[in-house]
C-alpha cells in the first residue's frame, strides 16, 4: 500500500522510531513501527481487516469515514487512518465496506491517539 500523511508531525512519528518512543513510549513506538511495515507491504485494505491483532474498525460520529487500528491492547493507543481512492481522493460512499477495502490501496495516516484521553 501507498501511505500518505497528514502533517510532517504523523509522518516523523511513522517514520522515526526514536522520535516515536520519545513522544509515545516504547511499547506504543514498536507497535505503531510494526503497523507501519505492515500497511507499507499490504496490497490493500482488506489485508489489514484481515489481520485480527490491527483490530480495524470503522470511527463514527466526528470521526464518521475514519478507521482506527489499536496500538497494543492495553495501551489505549490507536492510529487514525482514511483510505484512498487510487486517485487520491476520499471514498465518497462507504456502504459496501468490502469494496472499499479492496479498492484502497493508498491509505492517509492522520494521528495517534489516546482513546482514554
Amino acid at each position: 500500500m501507498k501511505l500518505r500523511y497528514h502533517d510532517n508531525k504523523i509522518e516523523k512519528l511513522c517514520k522515526e522510531f526514536h522520535e516515536a518512543q520519545r513522544k509515545l513510549g516504547s511499547v506504543v513506538a514498536k507497535k505503531l513501527h510494526a503497523a507501519i511495515a505492515f500497511f507499507e507491504k499490504a496490497g490493500t485494505m482488506s489485508s489489514i481487516a484481515e489481520n485480527k491483532p490491527l483490530r480495524l474498525h470503522k470511527l463514527q460520529g466526528d470521526r464518521q469515514n475514519t478507521f482506527a487500528i489499536v496500538l497494543g491492547s492495553q495501551t489505549g493507543f490507536r492510529l487514525i487512518i482514511e483510505p484512498l481512492q487510487e486517485n487520491g481522493q476520499l471514498f465518497k460512499d462507504y456502504s459496501d465496506m468490502a469494496l472499499v477495502y479492496k479498492n484502497a490501496k493508498t491509505i492517509l495516516v492522520l494521528e495517534v491517539t489516546n482513546h482514554y484521553e
